[in-house]
């Protein structure tokens, strides 16, 4: 507080709220005079801002494990620094919709990669408070890929007696992470009966 041309002026110190008691002394050749007055200061509603880290970029597995971040770390409300409850979160866009499955429950935010799907997608993350203040933050998310299993189909086949059969075993085999699985010359399988 100052004092200037007989008025006082009370200074307020940014994102506080709360209570005081101010006592005034005027002082005089005759004498002082003191009165206490309580000033309340209200808090005013601020849009939410980061807390300075940022999140940490997420690697998983295609068709791996869900995977949980926490966003109570990384957004506060400035007049509720000791909560985040009127922060309400939202994946607001991706440029990768389809390779990644996702859930918000309160500040948790579940990611399930997706089978047969890898890539990088950036997550703009929004934090809303209950007056619509908001504010966002980038996600990066890395689904790498993983070694499918071959599959082999039947190869199954009825023969009369002294009858020989010539087989191509890869012309039964498809994997899933090599589309160009081609007979070679050496591959090829011969049985009498």
């Amino acid at each position: 507080a100052t004092t200037e041309d007989q008025g006082l002026f009370l200074h307020y110190v940014p994102n506080q709220q709360g209570l005081a008691n101010l006592t005034v002394t005027g002082c005089s050749v005759d004498g002082c005079v003191s009165d206490t007055m309580l000033v309340d200061v209200d808090p005013s509603n601020t849009a939410a801002q980061l807390v300075p880290s940022p999140l940490a970029p997420v690697v998983v597995q295609e068709g791996g494990a869900e995977v949980q971040v926490d966003l109570a770390s990384v957004f506060v409300d400035i007049p509720e620094l000791t909560s985040t409850d009127g922060l309400f979160y939202t994946v607001a866009d991706t440029d990768a919709p389809n390779l990644l499955g996702m859930n918000m429950t309160t500040t948790l935010l579940s990611l399930q990669p997706l089978g047969d799907e890898t890539g990088s997608a950036a997550l703009q993350i929004r934090a809303n408070d209950q007056v619509d203040n908001a504010v966002q933050a980038e996600l990066s998310v890395t689904v790498l890929p993983v070694n499918d299993v071959p599959d082999a189909s039947d190869f199954s086949r009825i023969l009369t007696e002294d009858a020989s059969i010539v087989l191509s075993p890869l012309n039964h085999v498809t994997d899933p992470d090599n589309e160009n699985v081609n007979p070679a010359d050496n591959n090829v399988l011969t049985v009498t009966l």
